[in-house]
C-alpha cells in the first residue's frame, strides 16, 4: 500500500462534549496532558501516533504564542486575531495530513478543541461552548475547513487572505446549504479567473459585490438543478455588472 493510500485518523471524544466542556470549565480551561493508552480511534484508518499529537499540539502553540498566547499582558485585537486564524488553518492543514472525509468527523475535532488544546481555543474564544464543540462552529475544525476551501489555488488563497471574518463566514455558512466544497471552490476559483487580466481597485470589495450579487441571483434559482456551466455564466454576469462599477 502507497503511503497516498493510508487513511490518517486522529483519536475522538469518548464522551459527551457537554460533559468534557464542563469539566474543562472547572479546571479553568488548563490542558491536561494526554494519557496515550486512553487514546480513542474512530474505527476505521490508521491512527496518528502519539508523538504526532505532540509535535501538532507544539507547532500550534508556538503559532499562538508568536500572538500572545501565554501573555497575560498581551491582548489580542481582531485584526490579528484573523491572522492567527488563517495562519492557523494553514498550519493544521498542512500538519495534519487528512482527507475531506476525514475531516467531516465532527467528534475528532471536539477531541482536538476540547482535549490537544482546549487552552488555545480558550484564549482565542473565552468559554463560548460552540468553538468548542459544535457541528458548524467548532474552532480548529473551522479553520481547516476555510482554508481547504480556497486552498484551489494562488489566487484563491490570495483572495481568502483579504477577507474579513465575517465575510468568510458567511460565506462559509451558506455553502453549508449548497454543498461543499464545491460552491467555495467554484466562486473563489471563477472569480480568481475573471480577474486575471482585470485592473481592480479594491478586490476585498469587488468580491463582495460579486458575491452579494450571485448569492442574490442564487435565491431565485434550485441551485442543486444548476450544473457548472449553468452557475458560471450566471457568476459571470454578476462579475461583468460588478465590474462597470469597479
Amino acid at each position: 500500500m502507497n503511503d497516498e493510500d493510508i487513511i490518517r485518523v486522529y483519536p475522538v471524544i469518548d464522551d459527551e462534549p457537554e460533559k468534557i466542556y464542563e469539566k474543562l470549565e472547572n479546571s479553568r480551561f488548563v490542558f491536561e496532558a494526554l494519557s496515550e493508552n486512553k487514546l480513542v480511534p474512530p474505527g476505521v484508518g490508521d491512527m496518528v501516533l502519539y508523538e504526532e499529537l505532540d509535535l501538532l499540539r507544539q507547532n500550534v502553540i508556538a503559532l499562538a504564542r508568536k500572538y500572545g498566547f501565554g501573555d497575560i499582558n498581551h491582548n489580542i485585537d481582531n485584526s490579528l486575531k484573523l491572522k492567527f486564524d488563517k495562519e492557523l488553518g494553514s498550519l493544521i492543514y498542512e500538519k495534519m495530513k487528512i482527507t475531506p472525509s476525514v475531516a467531516a468527523t465532527l467528534p475528532m475535532w471536539q477531541f482536538l478543541n476540547l482535549q490537544l488544546l482546549p487552552d488555545v481555543v480558550f484564549w482565542r474564544w473565552g468559554n463560548s461552548k460552540e468553538h468548542f464543540y459544535s457541528e458548524r462552529r467548532n474552532y480548529l475544525g473551522t479553520q481547516w475547513w476555510r482554508y481547504y476551501l480556497f486552498s484551489d489555488s494562488e489566487e484563491s488563497l490570495r483572495i481568502y487572505s483579504k477577507l474579513n471574518d465575517a465575510e468568510i463566514a458567511e460565506l462559509y455558512e451558506r455553502s453549508g446549504s449548497r454543498g461543499l466544497p464545491e460552491h467555495v471552490f467554484e466562486i473563489s476559483k471563477w472569480f480568481a479567473q475573471l480577474s486575471r487580466n482585470i485592473l481592480i481597485k479594491n478586490e476585498r470589495e469587488m468580491f463582495r459585490s460579486v458575491i452579494k450579487r450571485y448569492n442574490a441571483e442564487l435565491g431565485f434559482r434550485n441551485y442543486f438543478s444548476l450544473d457548472e456551466n449553468d452557475k458560471f455564466l450566471i457568476f459571470k454576469n454578476c462579475f461583468d455588472d460588478a465590474v462597470v462599477l469597479n
